[in-house]
């Protein structure tokens, strides 16, 4: 997944100044702009700082939504994000605020923990924290078929 390169990065940009402020100025809750912040080293206590400006009924909905891919190409839901950056913290946030394990890329129907297992052979890194942290979330399991 490439990194997204869209006007909401301004907007993340907002989100990891949270990192150093206790307040943040945000217009609206923006998926896409959590995403990139997401990929460029948003900590654990910042996202939860983030989270906590809406209601988290808000924030449920929010996360179960797809991120849209450049030029309306793959969507992938936030968990892919923090998968792909292997940070077992960021994905245990997440699902605390609502985020689906369970969820698949669209159009390919990918699910998180498949993703996760390739990113290991991918990015040929140790993936098993945030397997397990997503299984422990609810990611279920998946079965290989012959």
């Amino acid at each position: 997944m490439a990194k997204a390169e869209t006007p909401a990065n301004t907007r993340a940009k907002t989100i990891m100044k949270t990192e150093k402020t206790t307040s943040v100025e945000c217009q609206d809750f923006n998926l896409e702009a959590l995403a990139w912040a997401i990929q460029n080293g948003l900590s654990n206590s910042c996202l939860e700082r983030y989270l906590k400006i809406w209601p988290a009924s808000r924030i449920k909905r929010e996360l179960c939504q797809p991120v849209g891919g450049l030029f309306g190409t793959k969507k992938f839901p936030i968990l892919f994000f923090a998968v792909e950056r292997n940070s077992p913290e960021i994905i245990r946030v997440l699902c605390r605020a609502g985020a689906d394990p369970s969820q698949r890329a669209e159009p390919s129907g990918l699910p998180v923990l498949a993703y996760c297992i390739l990113g290991a052979e991918y990015e040929l890194c140790d993936t098993s924290d945030s397997l397990f942290t997503l299984q422990a979330n609810g990611g279920g399991s998946i079965r290989f078929t012959a």
